[in-house]
């Protein structure tokens, strides 16, 4: 038996946000991204709840010519890629040059 101690109302900051993003390339290079949603619940900026919302899902096509704006920066999904894709090669070179080390924070 639950023992009924009434109820308390709060306000909780919701946030609609990709918890993942993947990047996928084939073989014959087309690549295609998914974003992975969830809205989130926070009470005085503590995480609560999470509650997925399913992915969003696009081709290279779909979004090369497309104009992004963050930070007073803006570059198309093109720039973007090829942005991810050269700092994975700095990266990876990175890890060849320095094994077994963490990688300087900016």
């Amino acid at each position: 038996m639950a023992i009924d101690i009434g109820t308390d109302n709060v306000v909780l900051d919701k946030k609609d946000r990709s918890w993942r993003i993947e990047i996928f390339i084939a073989d014959d290079d087309t690549v295609k991204l998914v974003f992975h949603r969830e809205m989130a619940y926070f009470l005085n900026g503590v995480l609560q709840h999470r509650r997925q919302l399913g992915q969003v899902d696009r081709t290279q096509s779909q979004i090369a010519t497309k104009s992004y704006t963050a930070g007073g920066v803006t570059r198309t999904g093109n720039q973007i890629l090829a942005l991810i894709n050269k700092m994975s090669d700095v990266e990876r070179q990175y890890d060849i040059d320095n094994p077994h080390t963490t990688p300087p924070t900016p």
